[in-house]
């Protein structure tokens, strides 16, 4: 046991130079401010090693008012004027000391401090230790001197140095340093000992004795270390939380592995539909270009066969032309030919002008019936093609001017039908031959508009198409699709500029912002329409870049942009009024947010009209707003592609491929029309001349009533006039005569039906033959382009089945909805797809492409690696700390509990054995330590015995108390 034995005080308030003896003291008595106290606030210093003064007078119950300066200086009050007063107001040295007994090494130990006061109030002090008693000097200068006087640290020190070992003293620089080995030469005290000693000054009542023996009686650790056990509980969970990320990203990831598997899907069916369409068109095709070619082959036979059938009726009538001259030379020969032969004479001109008249008339029909027949044919497929289309397709003129062709088609056919009447009655009118004109005329003249419409759409949206070609290659590289004309002029101005600053840069403004709020990008896109797209450049060739800009735009003809004088922005400070659109613009670059400030810090951003009005400058997220007094809404065009931004914008991207899905169907539009519609303006047309040749046979047509009425005439004199031998003879004549024109109206009629099949021919041979041959090649190269083994294996036998179950019209029918269905699906599952690893991409900062339509791989491989590797890996490792949290915190943290446990109620019974001895007054005491009844599923489990035990006991305690260790 280490006890202390005497107390030494120089220059400590009162005190001068005494030296207590202290050993065995129990209590300290005596009457008020006799300077208990101050000798306890001493003696707290060198216990302490606290110079802070902090815990003074605590010992009186006083207020702390006491400081070291007051102890050094012995203050002993204040004057009139408030000066204070002190007994040692110059230059001295003041000593506390404490001599030590160590029972258990039978030797004794000093500790105390030296104080160095100066003149100016200033102080230093130092701790120290020295091995042994209180000096012999008694840390006072030598008594043969003069001027006795405590000595200062530095005198002290050399009085060590001069009469002890080195390793028997030790001076500290610090307090903290002093308070560790002070612990040390007290016997190994822990921590608590500075707070249990200040709480024993102090002269409050103890009240709660429990927490008193708790925290001061009760010599354990209750700091048990569990960072260990906190790290694995807190890796545990942040294994659980990364593995519930890992789980959500593949779930996400396996979304999208569906969607592709849908859209690959929908892309094999749209294949199979591909293909099944090619096919029945195809097959439809070259059935229609057989037909054409066999009516061809039948036609040539049936030209090969009139040719001999003219040449047969030819020398049959040059027969029966020499009989009946030989005849003729009889019955001139004979009497009364004279009369009879006038009127033979004018008979024969009667009938040649009746056969020339029914001749010309019978080519008028036929002529009339091959325009008919071709025209026919030309709307029958025209309105096959204008049934099945999408009107959608069509601008409102196109639709108007569709609109008036049908109306012209339909009189047009209306009057074709009223001249097939006409004609089958041979009852033809001028009239109705004007009529027919004048509608076929109108007719073609309205294919004429549309098909010079369509070709000027088939050339826009090539164009077009092209352009968006380009502007998704753009994309697909990470650029944005600027228009080409922009890129000239932007590239143009590089150029030049990189003549004389090789590392010279343009920047577009669009790409040097970014807008934080989403719903707000569309109507910052449609106000800022043009500016978006103008230049900056470095400040330093401003102006130079300027003079290039003028002169590029003289050669390319465009004024549409401008370099942005960044530097004179920023000098001008333009301020962001609150509430305004440019404060949701924001840009690293000093003159991008200048800019952007000075564009649209005025413009406030508005959710309702009537506030915008208010504003006097508000614009909405829907792209209107309130300007200048009138009210405004940009059009959508404005914003079909998001150019603002630091990055391309993947929606926007798909809205163009979307774009360019649809040119590519409305050129296919456009081109099956133009075939359809390129056949009927290229047919002949009844023109003017020949339809007053028409109408004048039409007239002439007419007297042949009244020329066979005076033939019949002629017919009646001559047989009264005639003799019988010239009657006979005239018999055999008019026999002759009737065979010849017989042989000769066959011959007309062969020749016609010649000149018609020949019409015919022509038609197939230069309009429908080489349509369909070009419809068939189109269709067998499309065929070509899928693969044989697919076609083979798959597609072939569902062409077949297809037919054979539906017949070819109706599975025609079907494969046309069908495909229909199957695009809309595919661009469902497109727009799903896309839309799904958008939202992956942007939610994981990632650079995958969105928009590929042939490959998943890098979310399959993300996907792969998730699911097979990295989330077993961490349920693993989840199991892994779980295991090893639950093994310390069985191990270590419920073990040092229960150790803990034990010590105190062995701390206890300690106590109590010592209680026992003592009486006071008739009263005894003893202390208990029971557990919380709150808490007793804890205790119990801490104090079981299981917890000691190891093999399978352990599993058995771990299963006991799983729930609680949970809890």
């Amino acid at each position: 046991m280490k006890s202390i034995k005497k107390l030494r005080l120089i220059n400590w308030h009162y005190f001068g130079n005494e030296t207590c003896d202290i050993e065995n003291i129990t209590f300290l008595t005596g009457a008020n401010a006799s300077g208990k106290s101050t000798v306890i606030d001493a003696m707290q210093i060198v216990l302490l090693g606290d110079t802070s003064g902090r815990n003074f007078n605590k010992a009186a119950n006083d207020r702390p008012g006491r400081t070291l300066k007051g102890y050094l200086r012995g203050e002993m009050g204040e004057t009139a004027e408030g000066k204070i007063t002190c007994l040692r107001p110059s230059r001295f040295s003041s000593y506390i000391a404490l001599e030590f007994y160590d029972d258990r090494k039978n030797e004794s130990f000093t500790l105390g401090i030296v104080f160095d006061c100066y003149d100016d109030d200033r102080e230093e002090h130092e701790f120290f230790y020295l091995k042994g008693g209180f000096p012999e000097n008694n840390f006072a200068s030598d008594p043969n001197e003069r001027n006795v006087h405590p000595l200062s640290y530095k005198e002290l020190s050399e009085y060590f140095a001069q009469h002890y070992d080195k390793s028997d003293y030790k001076f500290y620089d610090t307090n903290i340093a002093y308070q560790k080995d002070l612990k040390h030469y007290l016997g190994d005290l822990p921590d608590k000992y500075f707070t249990l000693l200040k709480r024993s000054v102090s002269f409050s009542p103890i009240k709660d004795i429990s927490s008193f023996i708790t925290e001061y009686v009760c010599d354990i650790d209750y700091n048990i270390d569990i960072s260990s056990m906190q790290q694995n509980i807190q890796q545990y969970k942040l294994l659980g939380l990364e593995a519930e990320k890992i789980k959500k990203k593949i779930e996400e990831l396996q979304a999208i592995h569906e969607a592709f598997d849908e859209f690959k899907n929908n892309g094999v069916n749209l294949r199979l539909s591909d293909y099944i369409l090619d096919r029945l068109n195809y097959e439809k095709s070259l059935n229609e270009l057989n037909e054409y070619r066999g009516k061809l082959d039948n036609n040539n036979r049936r030209l090969q066969m009139i040719k001999e059938e003219i040449a047969l009726k030819e020398s049959q009538s040059e027969e029966l032309r020499t009989s009946r001259e030989q005849f003729l030379a009889k019955k001139v020969s004979s009497e009364g030919y004279s009369l009879a032969s006038e009127l033979m004479k004018r008979k024969q001109d009667m009938v040649e002008k009746v056969a020339t008249l029914t001749s010309n008339y019978d080519s008028i029909l036929t002529s009339l019936r091959n325009y008919l027949r071709e025209y026919d044919n030309a709307l029958t497929s025209i309105n096959s093609a204008l049934l099945n289309l999408d009107n959608d397709i069509l601008s409102e003129d196109e639709k108007l001017d569709v609109e008036k062709f049908r109306e012209c088609a339909d009189e047009f056919s209306e009057t074709g039908r009223q001249l097939v009447d006409a004609i089958q009655r041979k009852d033809v009118s001028n009239k109705l031959i004007d009529a027919f004109q004048n509608d076929m005329q109108a007719l073609v003249n309205s294919a004429r508009i549309l098909v010079t419409s369509f070709e000027e759409a088939v050339e826009e949206y090539s164009d077009e198409q092209e352009e968006l070609t380009r502007q998704l290659s753009q994309i697909s590289i990470g650029q944005k699709p600027f228009p080409m004309s922009y890129l000239q002029i932007k590239n143009a101005l590089q150029d030049r500029l990189r003549e004389h600053h090789p590392k010279a840069v343009v920047y577009s403004f669009c790409d040097m912002i970014d807008i934080t709020e989403d719903r707000w990008v569309n109507a910052i896109e449609a106000d800022i329409y043009r500016q978006k797209f103008n230049f900056f450049v470095d400040d330093d060739y401003y102006e130079e870049a300027a003079r290039y800009l003028k002169d590029i735009s003289k050669e390319y003809n465009n004024y549409s942009f401008s370099v942005i004088d960044s530097e004179r922005l920023v000098e001008a400070d333009f301020k962001a009024q609150k509430d305004s659109v440019a404060e949701i613009v924001v840009s690293d670059d000093a003159g991008a947010k200048a800019y952007a400030n000075f564009l649209l810090g005025r413009v406030k951003r508005c959710e309702t009209f009537r506030e915008a009005r208010y504003s006097g400058n508000g614009l909405l997220p829907d792209g209107s707003g309130y300007r200048n007094f009138g009210s405004f809404q940009y059009p959508k065009k404005r914003w079909e592609y998001t150019f603002i931004g630091t990055k391309v914008d993947e929606t926007s991207a798909f809205e163009k491929k979307q774009g360019a899905d649809l040119i590519s169907k409305k050129i296919e539009t456009y081109s099956d029309l133009l075939s359809y519609f390129r056949v009927l303006v290229g047919l002949d047309i009844l023109n003017s001349g020949e339809a007053n040749m028409f109408k004048a046979d039409v007239d002439a047509y007419k007297e042949i009533e009244t020329l066979n009425e005076n033939i019949d005439s002629l017919d009646a004199q001559i047989r009264e006039g005639s003799s019988g031998v010239v009657a006979a003879l005239d018999q055999k004549i008019q026999e002759f005569d009737a065979d010849i024109q017989s042989l000769s109206e066959e011959k007309e009629e062969l020749i016609k039906e010649q000149g018609a099949l020949e019409q015919l021919n022509r038609g197939l041979v230069d309009n429908q033959i080489p349509l369909k041959e070009s419809q068939v090649n189109t269709y067998r190269e499309r065929l070509h382009g899928y693969d044989v083994g697919i076609v083979q294996e798959k597609y072939g036998p569902y062409y077949e089945k297809l037919v054979s179950d539906y017949g070819f019209d109706r599975a025609y029918s079907e494969s046309r909805n069908i495909y229909v269905q199957v695009q809309n699906k595919i661009k469902r599952s497109k727009e799903k797809l896309f839309d799904l690893r958008s939202r992956y991409v942007a939610t994981y900062h990632l650079s995958y492409p969105t928009m590929n339509e042939n490959s998943n791989d890098e979310y399959e491989k993300e996907l792969e690696n998730l699911s097979t590797v990295m989330l077993p890996k961490y349920l693993d490792d989840i199991k892994n700390s779980h295991d090893k949290a639950v093994k310390q915190f069985k191990d270590d943290f419920i073990y040092k509990l229960r150790s803990s446990f034990k010590t105190i109620s062995d701390q206890l019974d300690e106590l109590n054995l010592a209680l026992s001895n003592v009486k006071f007054g008739r009263d005894s005491y003893r202390f208990e330590v029971r557990p919380n009844k709150d808490y007793i599923q804890y205790y119990n489990m801490i104090m079981d015995d299981l917890l000691l035990q190891v093999g399978d006991a352990e599993d058995v305690f771990l299963e006991k108390y799983s729930e609680t260790m949970n809890e």
